[in-house]
């Protein structure tokens, strides 16, 4: 009978084989927060005193204008910068460590418009603004 020698050797998986790159150290995930950034930043915008003044009042006065004129999607066209706005006065003020992009994508600020334009209908009716 023939008995062969055989070494053992560590398994060393994945980087063993050469095969490694860097994004498998990396997570592919983007860099979310934990918390509701859209309700968080709505909130933001109405009870900062001076955003409220500066951006969040001066653009529900241009959306009161266009619903009066039956031009409710122009609203959006205002609506829209506002939150951009919002979105950096918001990051920088609470020195947020995620990318713009990462805290809100282009359709969550586009239903977040929606939902701000909505929920400004009943103060549009009465002509609060």
């Amino acid at each position: 009978m023939i008995t062969q020698d055989q070494e053992q050797k560590q398994d060393i998986g994945h980087v063993g084989s050469g095969n490694m790159n860097i994004d498998d150290l990396v997570s592919n995930e983007i860099n979310k927060p934990s918390f509701d950034v859209p309700s968080d930043l709505t909130c933001h915008m109405r009870d900062d005193q001076t955003f409220y003044r500066k951006m969040f009042y001066p653009t529900m006065v241009k959306c009161q204008e266009c619903y009066n004129k039956g031009e409710a999607n122009k609203a959006y066209d205002f609506i829209l910068p506002m939150i951009d706005s919002g979105l950096k006065h918001y990051q920088k003020k609470y020195d947020l460590p995620y990318a713009e992009q990462d805290l809100l994508t282009i359709d969550e600020r586009k239903e977040l418009a929606r939902k701000i334009y909505e929920q400004e209908i009943e103060a549009f009716k009465e002509g609060e603004y």
